[in-house]
């Protein structure tokens, strides 16, 4: 009856979560006839049996279990009860270490499953012990890597400048956490890095994230971009490594630009992302040693939200007044910090900055500004998105890299992939193939250092700039040039 049960249960799972369920199956059976005399098995059925054991239970005592007693409690209060200890009030966020110290240690190219991490971790486990030397010395290096995951999940023991902007990373975004902890590794135990060139590090960490929210752009996979930039920072030149790997990502996943992130700055409607929150609180402490705690502040529409402003809005704006609410209203000219946003309301621009707790009573100094207009039109929106944009450039820096090394990363990168991948793998038809082979011989003959590239239904040639790909069709082949228009020396 139960297999009946359990073959219904399968019929469209993932093969991996199958094997993993048969085998949590027959742990519970083995344990609960006590035919085995492996105690790890029986505490992993616990799981199966209503006894709900957290992630960190499950790999405590499948570290511990099975190691002379003494031992154990030697292991347990130097290292595992630290490590414990650092995300006590946390404890989710060990699950959160677990999984990326495993994915940070096997350079994994997908992010386990919640769920998972157990698994992950025990399978992982003795290949750690064989790289670190033993248990103690493994333990050792998951105790370290566990403060540098909280310094950045939890800002445990951590101030000053690298806790300010581990704070601000954290505040809109989670996924660096592996990166900041490889970084924090680098600085603070092999010392690769400065703490001038760590900081430098986080800010441009910050700056991509915050960059491509307010460009709107998508977070997708984001685990993964993360995760394979911090796989090539190395210990020799790790931030020009940081640079580089942000350098080389893709159209969807780039570093914004000046330009387009000014553009986002000034034209967009900031009011609808999530990000805005943060980008007023980093303008209103930019550049101050006696920053405001804005935890209590609300985000306020200067020129109201209410699609039936009040007689002075009308007359102030015009004729044109109700245009103008919809373009300006949600941009960041617009927008601003307050403590008494049901105080303001919608009233008129002059109430709003005489009433008590008003603009001109105000100690935000996002408000300075709006205090000194005597109206607030379009002219004054756009005077303060502007200086509000051009403060947005220097607070959230852009990515500068020297090209030369980006080539060269570049060239090392697609001479990787070109060595793993099969050309003959790519479908052709006979004919395709014939024409194909003759003028891969002419291709691979101009230089020795032209890369080919098996993509999925081509193949591409790069010397190292991509300049041409080749599309295989019934009887022929297309060829797809790399060329400017002007370039192209045909009268017909």
């Amino acid at each position: 009856e139960n297999y009946a049960s359990f073959r219904e249960q399968i019929a469209d799972a993932d093969p991996a979560d199958v094997y993993r369920g048969i085998e949590r199956l027959l742990i519970v059976d083995v344990s609960l006839d006590r035919h085995t005399d492996d105690p790890q098995l029986i505490f992993e059925s616990l799981n199966s049996t209503g006894v709900d054991l957290s992630q960190s239970d499950l790999i405590r005592n499948y570290i511990l279990m099975g190691i002379p007693e003494k031992e154990q409690t030697d292991l347990y209060q130097t290292y595992w009860s630290k490590i414990e200890g650092v995300f006590q009030g946390f404890e989710k966020k060990f699950d959160a270490f677990a999984r990326d110290y495993v994915a940070y240690k096997t350079r994994a190219a997908k992010q386990e499953k919640s769920s998972d991490v157990y698994y992950a971790f025990r399978d992982f486990f003795k290949t750690l012990i064989a790289q670190c030397g033993g248990v103690r010395q493994a333990l050792d290096d998951m105790m370290r890597h566990a403060r540098h995951y909280a310094a950045f999940s939890i800002g445990r023991d951590t101030s000053g400048e690298r806790g300010r902007i581990l704070a601000e990373i954290r505040r809109h975004v989670d996924v660096p956490a592996m990166m900041v902890m490889h970084l924090l590794e680098l600085r603070d135990h092999l010392g690769a890095l400065s703490e001038d060139e760590l900081l430098e590090s986080l800010r441009l960490i910050e700056s991509y994230t915050v960059r491509r929210a307010v460009c709107g752009q998508q977070t997708r996979s984001y685990w993964t971009i993360f995760a394979n930039i911090t796989y090539g920072i190395g210990t020799k030149t790790p931030l020009s490594d940081l640079k580089v790997g942000f350098a080389l990502q893709n159209e969807n996943y780039r570093f914004p630009a000046n330009d387009e992130f000014e553009r986002f700055l000034k034209g967009g409607e900031l009011y609808g992302l999530r990000i805005c929150r943060h980008v007023l609180e980093g303008l209103e402490n930019y550049a101050t040693k006696e920053p405001t705690d804005t935890s209590a502040y609300s985000i306020e529409h200067i020129m109201p939200q209410n699609d039936r402003l009040r007689p002075g809005w009308r007359k102030m704006l015009g004729p044109e007044w109700k245009e103008i609410q919809k373009t300006w209203l949600h941009r960041l000219g617009n927008l601003t910090l307050t403590g008494y946003n049901s105080t303001y309301s919608d009233r008129e621009f002059e109430d709003k900055k005489t009433i008590e707790g008003g603009f001109q009573d105000s100690s935000v100094r996002l408000n300075k500004m709006v205090r000194e207009q005597l109206v607030w039109t379009p002219a004054e929106m756009s005077k303060r998105t502007n200086s509000l944009a051009t403060r947005s450039l220097k607070i959230w820096p852009p990515l500068e890299v020297d090209k030369a090394l980006v080539d060269e990363a570049s060239k090392r990168e697609k001479k990787k992939r070109a060595e793993q991948q099969d050309i003959g793998k790519v479908k052709m038809t006979d004919d395709a193939r014939a024409i194909f082979d003759a003028l891969r011989g002419h291709i691979r003959g101009i230089d020795s250092e032209i890369m080919e590239m098996a993509e999925a239904k081509s193949v591409s040639y790069h010397g190292p700039e991509f300049f041409l790909e080749v599309l295989p069709r019934t009887h022929k082949v297309t060829l797809l040039l790399a060329m400017n228009f002007d370039e192209v020396d045909d009268p017909s």
